[in-house]
């Protein structure tokens, strides 16, 4: 049967992807260390190393949750919302100007891509993985450029509309 080729294949390819997302999520630190030495090569980013990953360790899992181990489920992509909100509201609160926070989520994109690439063989589950992952990064950019200005959208809709509306797209 054709078929079932295909269908284990895919059963493969999703234990391989979950392999990922559980190799990513033990190494987080790791991750958040070659961001960290990514934003030192940034003359413009010179917060206090206590502040420097604000909670980017949650925006990590949450977004490798939502794109690796749940793609997907509304629950898992409101858990990226609200992780990615969380960093930019918390970035407002310590001044950090607005336009950074792209360059701050390019980094991490790059800091997770260099270690997948050097950590695990190149295979058709990591480059797929990455894709995934991309779409999560962009879920968590937005969301993070909407918690940056959270008082204005909670006087407009309201926050909960706003995450709802994020999380369903």
């Amino acid at each position: 049967d054709p078929a079932t080729p295909v269908h284990e294949e895919k059963d493969v390819a999703s234990a391989e992807t979950g392999s990922i997302a559980a190799h990513l999520m033990e190494h987080t630190d790791e991750i958040l260390a070659r961001w960290a030495d990514l934003v030192k090569e940034e003359p413009w980013f010179s917060l206090p190393a206590e502040h420097r990953n604000s909670n980017l360790a949650d925006v990590v899992n949450a977004l490798v949750h939502a794109s690796l181990v749940s793609p997907g489920s509304y629950d898992a992509d409101t858990a990226a919302v609200i992780a990615g909100a969380t960093h930019g509201h918390t970035r407002r609160m310590q001044e950090i100007p607005e336009t950074l926070i792209p360059i701050e989520f390019h980094l991490l994109r790059q800091a997770l891509w260099r270690f997948l690439n050097d950590t695990l063989s190149p295979s058709d589950s990591t480059y797929s993985a990455i894709l995934m992952i991309d779409r999560s990064i962009t879920l968590t950019l937005n969301a993070a450029m909407w918690g940056y200005y959270r008082e204005e959208i909670e006087a407009h809709d309201g926050w909960a509309t706003a995450v709802a509306a994020a999380a369903a797209a």
